[in-house]
């Protein structure tokens, strides 16, 4: 009876079987990954070095989408717009293409040939420039603008105080050149109404001591002549009174 029961019994798995049992998951977990990744598909982007003038977002969009699902367009100015233009002017392009078979295919039917179209349109004679960006994301595009838009920013403001400085030197250069007029005329004004001034030096010592001896030899000179004066004079005054008496 106990070797029925134990016949009965269900036995346990062995080693050999769990490793089978793993493998087979592992396998079919690969499988679906692989199914996963055949239905998921890469995006690819290619490069348009050059935009028909007057093409905008629509026009480039409805060209494209032709030829597989478009996903993201990015379009890039050359540089100032005029003012007179009703429509923005592309240099360059970039377009996402949600399967990048289709990106590939698209820049080999199109890439060197005509846009086409109707034949009154502007861009009907222009001729297509393109290039598929092999490993390329989108995000770097994303990168690549926003450092673009940096250097520009940096560029400007650069150029600004450069222009700043310039005309802060002009404007010093300016005021400098009229004070020096204003000057100059002031200095010729005060040359033609200035007067003679005289000036005398101080005498020095020695000029000062033969002054002194001039001057005492000039009073000796006077003394000398009075009393040579006062002799001849006084001889006559006393002959006078002698004639009168004889008289």
């Amino acid at each position: 009876m106990q070797r029925i029961m134990d016949d009965l019994e269900p036995s346990a798995p062995n080693d050999d079987q769990k490793s089978a049992e793993k493998s087979s998951d592992i396998e079919e977990e690969k499988e679906t990954q692989k199914s996963t990744r055949v239905k998921e598909k890469t995006p690819g982007v290619i490069y348009l070095s050059s935009i028909p003038e007057g093409m905008q977002y629509n026009d480039v969009y409805r060209v494209f989408s032709e030829l597989g699902d478009v996903g993201r367009i990015s379009l890039q100015t050359g540089g100032p717009q005029p003012h007179h233009a009703k429509k923005k002017r592309f240099a360059e392009g970039w377009i996402e293409f949600l399967d990048k078979k289709k990106a590939k295919r698209c820049v080999l039917l199109l890439n060197n040939q005509r846009v086409g179209g109707k034949k009154r349109s502007k861009w009907f004679d222009c001729i297509w420039h393109m290039r598929y960006l092999p490993k390329f994301q989108w995000s770097h595009l994303t990168e690549r603008l926003a450092y673009e838009q940096a250097s520009n920013q940096q560029r400007m403001r650069t150029e600004i105080n450069q222009a700043r400085q310039e005309a802060h030197h002009y404007a010093e250069q300016i005021e400098w050149n009229q004070k020096h007029v204003r000057m100059a005329s002031k200095h010729a004004d005060w040359k033609s109404n200035k007067r003679a001034y005289d000036y005398t030096q101080k005498l020095t010592d020695e000029e000062i001591q033969k002054r002194k001896a001039g001057s005492k030899r000039v009073k000796q000179l006077e003394k000398s002549r009075s009393n040579v004066l006062g002799s001849l004079f006084g001889a006559s005054a006393k002959s006078q009174p002698h004639s009168d008496a004889a008289e």
